[in-house]
């Protein structure tokens, strides 16, 4: 699990490389980010279970949604391929590490939670995409993510009200 931690504060860390070069001020926010991340996953049992699939698909989904992020403002073809990279390289990731998944799968929910919880990523992801203040590609990249993360959060949160219940 330590290594599934590092490999997501090694991804959002080379996400803000590769769209920040060669700014500084983009190189010293991505070791603050890789370092914030590695805290956060070396606390994260002490944390709500939710906070593992925010980690994961920051780290894992925002790489896999980099080779688009230049052009996901052109077309809706180019916002779909993010989008499919982002899920590629982030439910592998999620299904190993997230605990919350974990659990909704033993409560035979897992299906049921993806399913909100993707569709609440891509509609928060879609609005910042549609946003005219995106079309830097590092600002559109950070605000998917926070659209992405946005979207997680409503997900579970309706989830948790609403179609079952259970500890965090």
């Amino acid at each position: 699990m330590k290594l599934l931690g590092a490999g997501a504060a090694a991804a959002l860390a080379a996400q803000l490389i590769i769209l920040g070069w060669p700014n500084v001020q983009g190189m010293i926010a991505a070791g603050a980010i890789a370092l914030l991340a590695w805290q956060l996953w070396s606390v994260r049992l002490h944390l709500n279970e939710h906070v593992d699939m925010l980690i994961l698909m920051s780290g894992y989904g925002g790489l896999g949604m980099l080779p688009w992020t230049g052009s996901c403002h052109l077309t809706t073809t180019c916002w779909l391929w993010m989008t499919a990279g982002m899920l590629g390289l982030g439910l592998p990731a999620l299904m190993l590490g997230s605990r919350c998944l974990r659990r909704a799968s033993g409560e035979g929910n897992l299906l049921l939670a993806l399913t909100v919880d993707i569709t609440g990523m891509t509609a928060a992801m879609w609005l910042v995409h549609r946003s005219p203040f995106m079309h830097d590609p590092l600002m559109a990249h950070i605000g998917m993510l926070i659209g992405m993360q946005a979207g997680m959060m409503a997900a579970t949160f309706a989830l948790q009200r609403g179609i079952y219940r259970h500890s965090s």
